[in-house]
């Protein structure tokens, strides 16, 4: 298989994920307006699903503060996490997990969009030691990842440069290697 057809299976499985998961989000957020709306138990089915995707998206569950009477002038106070809680029907709780639906669809269109914008895989590419620190969970403001991705870049205009020396070299530091 050539390099090109690589690149080429890559970009339409990226896009039919992408499509797939954008086409998700959606089918949740009706499942889920149904619940409230319609007094639909289907979306309790699907409260992992829900929580699944919105971790595939990036999203990290937020918390909402609550103060309530529990009797003799005492006032229970404290958070309460909104994924745990989405289908208690508290205003600001539904509200936080349909604006987490929003955003997952935001992130899963813009996804969608970039499989097919070249200046995105252009910036992939130029930026690749970044992507991979940050992947790692590597900080990337610190003086390490800058060299590191310096190196990089002083590495790929000399391959550019030299690029048949190199290989020769490459092949023959190989084959002293192996034999």
């Amino acid at each position: 298989m050539k390099l090109i057809d690589i690149i080429f299976w890559f970009l339409v499985l990226w896009l039919c994920i992408n499509l797939y998961l954008l086409i998700k989000v959606k089918r949740l957020r009706n499942l889920y307006m149904a619940f409230f709306t319609q007094e639909s138990s289907k979306a309790l089915r699907c409260k992992k699903e829900i929580i699944d995707i919105f971790k595939i998206a990036g999203l990290k569950s937020s918390e909402i503060g609550f103060a309530q009477p529990v009797g003799y002038n005492m006032i229970e106070s404290g958070n309460a996490k909104v994924w745990s809680n989405m289908f208690v029907n508290d205003k600001r709780i539904v509200r936080a997990v349909l604006d987490d639906f929003e955003e997952a669809n935001g992130i899963f269109a813009s996804r969608l969009r970039n499989t097919l914008n070249p200046f995105y895989w252009l910036l992939r590419i130029i930026l690749l030691p970044k992507y991979i620190i940050t992947y790692l969970g590597i900080k990337t403001d610190t003086f390490i990842t800058k060299l590191v991705q310096l190196i990089y870049w002083v590495w790929v205009v000399f391959y550019a440069i030299y690029n048949s020396q190199v290989n020769a070299f490459i092949q023959s530091l190989i084959s002293k290697v192996f034999n």
